[in-house]
């Protein structure tokens, strides 16, 4: 495959196509297909680079469409995965936790919009001290029109930070090379053409354009991912997943290499029912 200034790379490729994991049928003309795919557990990459110092910089948003009824979160970072920042719960909303990042506090989220509280509340139940919320950064959505997302930013988080908030859309970071990346990001997700994944990855180019996460320097952030569930969608199988992760240090701009596969693959992939691709650039 090529890639910028013609330099050859490989990469390897998870593909979890609706049920083709577990038999062969028309399900799996319904999901996108990879030559050689070779399944890759997160684990594995976790193993590779989870010994890395952490480092919480992150941009990602959080949107709804309110004519189509999905939901879609994105984002990228200067960390080896940033994709389990954010969840959706398909028909209700979204959560993003990021910064010191708590699997409890975004859970918590999770349980509560499927109940069906309001995010308001949602947000003040996360805020509870036992999630450590002064070290990271809140964003809920809802699917109801007449709600206006909220978001939260920790006193403890430093350097630029901040959040943006519109009908349907929630930006936010930290560690940021300036306030632009925020307004750039909704900028972009407000004024670009086409479905909500295109919004979300033109939203992610536009962030990284103004520099993105500062840690990263001129890479901008070495993962990135765009995922959308349809409002019939299970919880665990979006409409739309492309996640790119693993990237070294100075390597591969990630939300650059992201631009580029959803280009290659999205056309085909939005009529079909399940499209889940996760690639590790080498």
């Amino acid at each position: 495959m090529k890639f910028q200034n013609n330099t050859t790379m490989e990469y390897r490729i998870i593909l979890i196509a609706s049920l083709c994991l577990l038999m062969v049928s028309q399900s799996c003309k319904e999901s996108s297909v990879v030559t050689n795919p070779q399944l890759f557990e997160d684990n594995q990459v976790k193993k590779d680079y989870g010994d890395e110092e952490p480092e919480i910089g992150t941009w990602s948003i959080a949107a709804v469409d309110f004519k189509t009824r999905q939901i879609g979160i994105a984002g990228a970072s200067c960390t080896y995965n940033v994709q389990g920042i954010g969840a959706v719960v398909p028909g209700k909303g979204a959560v993003i936790v990021q910064g010191m990042s708590s699997d409890e506090a975004r859970q918590k989220a999770i349980d509560l919009l499927i109940e069906g509280e309001a995010i308001d509340k949602i947000l003040s139940q996360i805020r509870d001290p036992k999630f450590n919320p002064e070290e990271q950064q809140y964003a809920i959505i809802s699917l109801d029109s007449t709600v206006v997302p909220v978001a939260y930013t920790g006193k403890e988080l430093d350097n630029e930070m901040g959040q943006r908030i519109a009908k349907g859309v929630s930006v936010q970071g930290n560690v940021l090379a300036s306030q632009d990346v925020l307004d750039k990001t909704l900028e972009a997700f407000q004024n670009s053409k086409g479905d909500l994944a295109e919004r979300l990855v033109a939203a992610l180019e536009a962030g990284a354009s103004a520099g993105g996460d500062k840690r990263c320097g001129d890479q901008k952030a070495r993962s990135a991912f765009v995922t959308v569930f349809d409002e019939t969608n299970n919880g665990n199988w979006p409409y739309f997943r492309l996640s790119i992760y693993g990237t070294n240090k100075g390597g591969i701009p990630a939300v650059e290499y992201l631009s580029k596969e959803f280009q290659n693959i999205y056309k085909e992939s939005k009529h079909r029912k399940k499209t889940i691709l996760y690639i590790v650039p080498e």
